[in-house]
């Protein structure tokens, strides 16, 4: 008993350590400001680039959707942009990709869904396009946070 109330207390106690230096370190503190202040901040940054790493995924999903129903519209002998795909047509997904933006990735489905519906001559180019928007929509490293200037967000 002795010995799971130490452990309890210990790992409080590292707990609480870990907590405060990571808050000290991660986001200065603003003139008077204490440790409670930088640990909110702290927080909130961490649950800014959880939301933010969601929506990455989100959109990945969206694309990878819409990239693979391009596909099986070019594999697929007699395939259409109108073909049910898995229960739902390439223009549908695209609507998805609409929704999800942002605005280059939006064109480049566009001009790829434009090349499976009609001229397939430029496939390759556009959807390289495509793929190059795409991934730069998905890189976390190109995103934007929120600033955290106070707790709020503000």
């Amino acid at each position: 008993m002795a010995v799971a109330a130490g452990a309890a207390v210990a790992s409080g106690m590292t707990t609480w350590w870990a907590v405060r230096s990571t808050a000290a370190t991660a986001v200065p503190d603003p003139p008077g400001a204490g440790v409670a202040e930088a640990v909110i901040v702290a927080t909130a940054r961490l649950m800014a680039e959880d939301r933010l790493y969601a929506r990455m995924a989100a959109r990945r999903q969206v694309y990878e959707n819409f990239l693979h129903g391009a596909g099986r519209v070019l594999d697929t002998p007699g395939a259409t942009v109108d073909s049910a795909l898995e229960g739902k047509s390439l223009r549908g997904i695209l609507g998805s990709v609409e929704l999800t933006g942002p605005d280059d990735v939006t064109e480049a489905a566009q001009a790829l869904f434009d090349c499976l519906h009609g001229d397939r001559r430029d496939i390759d180019k556009a959807k390289e396009t495509f793929l190059d928007a795409a991934r730069g929509a998905v890189d976390v490293r190109r995103a934007e946070t929120p600033s955290l200037a106070t707790p709020a967000g503000r």
